[in-house]
């Protein structure tokens, strides 16, 4: 019988310990993978499959999942959002976790360029939820919250771009200096013109903009 002072009890410890270790990263990790899942078919689900039939015939066609992304490319280009977005959809369950996040900037940006605000920030919000410090996604993310004028998310974004001790100096004066625009707040966006000289450009803008509109 093993005395808990036997060399041998504190190895087979150790090594029940190591063991046990394993098995609950595995299992946690697995309730992860199966909450990326099931948090990625909502996410599929809240968009909708048009009925297309020439999309439909390509997949039939046994194509390469990389062909795929190349003729979503291709459409894209074209102009056709509508076909290039029903393809990334329809390919994105398939997709391994690294992928999946490349195809959701694809179509943030195609949702972005098809004027579908929202649903470009809903697909930027997924790959942030697995890589909250992703520059490209937080930097689309920051485009569109600057089109829907949401300048506090647009404030936290900045506080994340300064956590990864990233150049934001521009982006800090323009949003203060939209902020001021919003709420017509004359005196503010002349402060802002002497404490950013950068804004040299917007202020002229916007003043032109306010003359036309008052005459």
């Amino acid at each position: 019988m093993l005395n808990y002072r036997d060399p041998l009890f504190s190895v087979i410890l150790f090594l029940s310990l190591i063991v046990f270790t394993i098995l609950v990263t595995n299992f946690i990790g697995s309730l992860r993978e199966k909450n990326r899942v099931k948090h990625l078919k909502n996410f599929i689900d809240k968009f909708d499959f048009l009925d297309d039939k020439e999309v439909k015939s390509i997949f039939s066609e046994n194509i390469s999942t990389n062909a795929m992304i190349l003729l979503a490319i291709a459409f894209e280009k074209e102009g056709n959002y509508e076909k290039s977005l029903n393809i990334y959809l329809a390919i994105l369950n398939n997709m391994n976790k690294n992928e999946r996040f490349t195809i959701l900037q694809n179509m943030a940006d195609v949702y972005l360029k098809a004027g579908f605000l929202q649903k470009s920030r809903e697909a930027i919000l997924e790959i942030l939820r697995s890589k909250p410090r992703d520059l490209k996604a937080l930097k689309t993310l920051l485009v569109v919250d600057d089109k829907l004028k949401n300048f506090d998310e647009m404030e936290n974004i900045i506080e994340i771009f300064d956590e990864l001790n990233e150049n934001i100096e521009k982006e800090k004066a323009y949003i203060s200096f939209q902020k001021a625009i919003f709420k017509n707040d004359k005196e503010r966006v002349r402060e802002l013109l002497k404490e950013y000289p950068i804004l040299k450009r917007d202020f002229v803008t916007y003043f032109i903009y306010l003359h036309q509109k008052e005459v």
